[in-house]
């Protein structure tokens, strides 16, 4: 492998993190604007507020770390079934899980 080939890859790898950090931060805020009606509607027997919080704090955390979109898919998964209610609500969260 020469130097350029080491070169470009550097660059797809930083692109691609650069891309997750976008995506990330794309989902915090679109999951933080959803209004306490929306999470009650999408969960009416309650325990919306902590999912939404619990997804909250995951994709703040994926923003800091640049997570790849399939890790944040499976960490979203393990938030349980009214985080996953949640995160389907925002489309661009719906398409990786």
């Amino acid at each position: 492998m020469s130097d350029n080939d080491d070169v470009q890859d550097a660059r797809e790898a930083s692109s691609l993190q650069d891309q997750a950090a976008f995506d990330n931060d794309s989902h915090l805020k679109n999951v933080a604007s959803l209004s306490v009606d929306d999470i009650a509607d999408a969960i009416p027997d309650g325990g919306g507020t902590a999912a939404h919080a619990d997804l909250i704090g995951l994709l703040e955390e994926a923003t800091r770390h640049n997570m790849q979109q399939a890790e944040l898919g499976t960490r979203i998964t393990s938030l349980g079934e009214s985080a996953l209610v949640i995160a389907k609500l925002v489309p661009s969260l719906a398409a990786i899980l």
